[in-house]
């Protein structure tokens, strides 16, 4: 079970910047979501994998983070933790509740740079 108190890491979330360009192209840069960060823990250990796509070797890995429940988070943000951008792909809310939500990232193959 996880209180208030075992959220000790520090992380930040960022979107992609609105402004539209003179061709009507959407910016490539992020801006910050949550400027001062959110509080949060890992209740998972890492997960890491390498493949081969596209020729080449890849790696993945495959961290999750638990943070106080917020319904504004979605998978088409990026979170920041230690400087390095992950990949939200998945936010589960824990156990049902409206306490707490894990959101599970992966850093590696795109490094937070979502194409779409």
């Amino acid at each position: 079970m996880t209180v208030a108190g075992d959220l000790t890491e520090r992380i930040y979330l960022q979107q992609r910047d609105p402004a539209v360009g003179a061709l009507r192209e959407q910016a490539k840069s992020w801006v910050m979501f949550t400027p001062n960060g959110i509080w949060s823990s890992r209740p998972f250990a890492p997960r890491g994998r390498e493949f081969f796509a596209g020729g080449q070797e890849q790696a993945e890995a495959t961290l999750a983070f638990r943070i106080r429940y917020r319904t504004d988070v979605t998978t088409k943000m990026r979170l920041l933790h230690n400087g390095q951008p992950y990949d939200i792909t998945v936010i589960n809310p824990v156990r049902g509740g409206k306490e707490f939500v894990d959101l599970i990232c992966k850093a590696g193959v795109r490094d937070g740079r979502v194409t779409s």
